[in-house]
C-alpha cells in the first residue's frame, strides 16, 4: 500500500526538460505481471553440502520451520518469517557457494514461459516436473543471475 500511495503521489516526475509519466510505466509493469501470472510465493534456493545439517541450522539458528523435505531429490523448503518467502535448500555433491537461484511462483507455467519468451527470455531447456510436487523452469537475467519459475503441483498449490 505504501508503494501504491507513493506512485499515486508521484504520478509524474520531472527530469530536466523531459517529463516521465510514472502512471504509464506502472500500467506497463502491471500488464507484464498479469501476462506472467505470478502468485504470492517466492523461494530463494541455496546450495548446501548436507541437507540434514542445513535444515537443523535454519531451524535452530534462524527459527525457520520446515515446510517439506524431499530426500529423494535432495531438497527441502523452510518457511521464513516473511510472508510468501521461503528458502529452498538444495543438496549438491558439486557444492559451490554463490550458486543459488531466486524462484518466482506462478499459477500457470506454460502461460508464464510464453509471456517471458515474448520479452526475450531464453529458458534453459524444458520445465522439470516432479509429479505431485512442483514444476520448475530455469533462466537467467542478462547478468547471469539464476532465476527460476515454479508452479506448485500439490493439491494445496493448485
Amino acid at each position: 500500500m505504501k508503494t501504491l500511495a507513493l506512485l499515486l503521489a508521484l504520478s509524474t516526475l520531472s527530469l530536466g526538460a523531459g517529463l516521465i509519466h510514472l502512471d504509464d510505466a506502472a500500467k506497463e509493469r502491471a500488464k507484464t505481471r498479469a501476462a506472467i501470472g505470478y502468485n504470492a510465493e517466492s523461494t530463494l534456493v541455496l546450495p548446501v553440502k548436507d541437507l540434514k545439517q542445513a535444515l537443523a541450522w535454519y531451524q535452530r539458528t534462524l527459527g525457520f520451520e520446515t515446510v517439506f523435505v524431499a530426500e529423494e531429490i535432495g531438497f527441502a523448503e523452510v518457511a521464513s518469517p516473511v510472508d510468501g518467502l521461503a528458502f529452498g535448500l538444495s543438496q549438491r555433491p558439486e557444492f559451490a557457494t554463490g550458486d543459488g537461484a531466486v524462484t518466482l511462483g506462478v499459477a500457470d507455467m506454460d502461460k508464464a514461459r510464453k509471456a517471458l519468451a515474448a520479452r526475450g527470455v531464453e529458458f534453459a531447456g524444458e520445465p522439470q516436473v516432479y509429479p505431485g510436487l512442483v514444476k520448475l523452469s530455469y533462466f537467467a537475467d542478462p547478468w547471469g543471475n539464476n532465476l527460476m519459475l515454479h508452479q506448485s503441483l500439490t493439491e494445496e498449490g493448485n
